[in-house]
């Protein structure tokens, strides 16, 4: 599934890059090559003013992911 990216304004991107460093940092994220677009970053304001919070836009990735032919039995 190819999702079109988003720009964003440079004040904006600057943001998004310092966010997503201390992710790479941690090891929350991990950079993959893929030959399709699967998730954008998206920016939400939080209630505190002038403060931004960085969320990855997974809405399509069911969609791109294989699906598994031997599901797990129910365990009951």
């Amino acid at each position: 599934m190819v999702r079109k990216r988003r720009n964003f304004a440079p004040e904006r991107v600057a943001i998004i890059e310092i966010e997503i460093d201390k992710f790479l940092a941690v090891g929350f994220l991990e950079e993959v090559s893929h030959s399709e677009w699967l998730a954008n970053v998206v920016l939400v304001t939080k209630q505190e003013m002038g403060k931004w919070k960085v969320c990855i836009d997974y809405t399509d990735l069911n969609k791109a992911c294989l699906k598994d032919n031997f599901p797990l039995p129910r365990i009951n």
